[in-house]
């Protein structure tokens, strides 16, 4: 798959390994915020509403998925961070290109 992957999108072996130590990293902050328990949150943030926190993640979330769908560049670009629209563009035009060629 890996191969595909850096054919496809023109990805070495390092880029590669280096976006898996960053989705891995991710994956353990998750899972330390979901260990946290309510009152080790409000130490930090007396304010701190779970239920409004979990909604507006959920509705971000949301809203990221259905730009992603429609290709709309414009809300993607609100919502992430400039690495990872530039990745997501590159992605999406050579994706694009090599469709074009195949059809």
């Amino acid at each position: 798959m890996s191969n595909f992957i850096e054919k496809l999108f023109g990805l070495d072996k390092r880029t590669l390994k280096k976006y898996d130590r960053q989705a891995r990293k991710v994956e353990a902050l998750a899972e330390t915020m979901r260990a946290l328990s309510d009152d080790e949150i409000w130490k930090v943030d007396s304010s701190f509403d779970k239920v409004k926190f979990n909604t507006e993640a959920f509705n971000l979330y949301k809203e990221l998925q259905t730009a992603w769908m429609n290709f709309d560049y414009d809300t993607i670009r609100e919502l992430v961070s400039d690495e990872m629209y530039n990745m997501y563009s590159m992605y999406t035009s050579k994706y694009n290109y090599y469709l074009s060629h195949l059809l």
